[in-house]
């Protein structure tokens, strides 16, 4: 699954006609990484955390596009991915 959403991330943003995105980033003390993309039509939010059972990190790729309140699904999607951890 990690190669589709790497795949959808390169087709986004490394197109020769897009200008280059600009990326906001939030860490965590190593427990997780948020990093906000700009996009066509709406943002994408990758969340980043690491899972010690499984001793890697695990991606998670959300789009929210902009007709959606970014803040209100920005933080819907932090508080899924906190329970998760």
């Amino acid at each position: 699954m990690r190669w589709l959403k790497e795949k959808i991330k390169d087709w986004l943003f490394n197109s020769s006609d897009q200008p280059t995105p600009e990326v906001r980033s939030i860490s965590s003390d190593g427990l997780f990484t948020l990093e906000v993309y700009s996009a066509n039509g709406g943002k994408i939010l990758e969340f980043r955390r690491n899972d010690p059972k499984l001793d890697h990190y695990v991606y998670d790729l959300y789009l929210i596009s902009d007709e959606q309140d970014f803040n209100v699904e920005a933080a819907k999607i932090i508080s899924l991915e906190i329970m998760k951890s």
